[in-house]
């Protein structure tokens, strides 16, 4: 039976934990470059897993002066960089469409060297073992808090995403997927094994 773990961010130079300091829109305006727009709120961002059509192009405006990262996910998406999508497609993960994403600061100026992409996964797996998982419901029969995950044994992608809303920002993994990406040096990201998954922070 597999091992499975779920990919969270990691701090470290130009990885910072969260891209609170940005916004996402889907075009660039030099004018008040920080300001929500209109087409910032379209279709495509009212689908958490569903498959849906993106933009042609992304711009992430952010206060920060470097980006360094591989995985993050914000905005109501995963943000990822060429090579974590080159891994995507390595292990024949099919299930995402993604768009070019621009990371710039205020005045247009690019605040990386890599490629990045806004990233979204469809078709989410239904596999919680709720048998032998330790998971606190609502009154509602909504899930509460996760203290540990188990998985039902059956074949998975080796990167996936689950159905249920909770996990809606997580992005799940094989043990073949954390040794090569430690393999590959992509930054910010760590690994919690699904059986330890209470240690996630939201």
């Amino acid at each position: 039976m597999n091992k499975y773990f779920v990919l969270v961010p990691k701090e470290g130079k130009c990885c910072p934990e969260s891209l609170s300091e940005g916004i996402l829109h889907t075009q660039f305006n030099p004018l008040d470059p920080f300001a929500p727009q209109e087409t910032d709120a379209g279709e495509w961002s009212k689908y958490m897993h569903g498959k849906t059509n993106l933009p042609s192009e992304f711009w992430f405006v952010t206060r920060e002066r470097c980006y360094d990262f591989d995985f993050r996910w914000d905005s109501g998406g995963f943000m990822l960089s060429e090579q974590f999508i080159h891994l995507l497609d390595k292990h024949h993960v099919d299930n995402f469409e993604c768009a070019k994403l621009n990371f710039v600061n205020r005045k247009g100026e690019f605040v990386t060297t890599k490629k990045y992409f806004y990233t979204k996964f469809f078709n989410p797996l239904d596999i919680i073992n709720y048998d032998k998982s330790q998971i606190i419901f609502e009154k509602q029969g909504y899930i509460k808090k996760v203290i540990d995950l188990c998985f039902n044994d059956v074949n998975t992608p080796d990167l996936f995403v689950l159905k249920e809303w909770i996990f809606f920002n997580k992005l799940f993994c094989t043990e073949k997927i954390t040794k090569e990406i430690e393999s590959l040096k992509l930054r910010g990201i760590s690994f919690i094994p699904i059986e330890k998954y209470g240690n996630v922070s939201n």
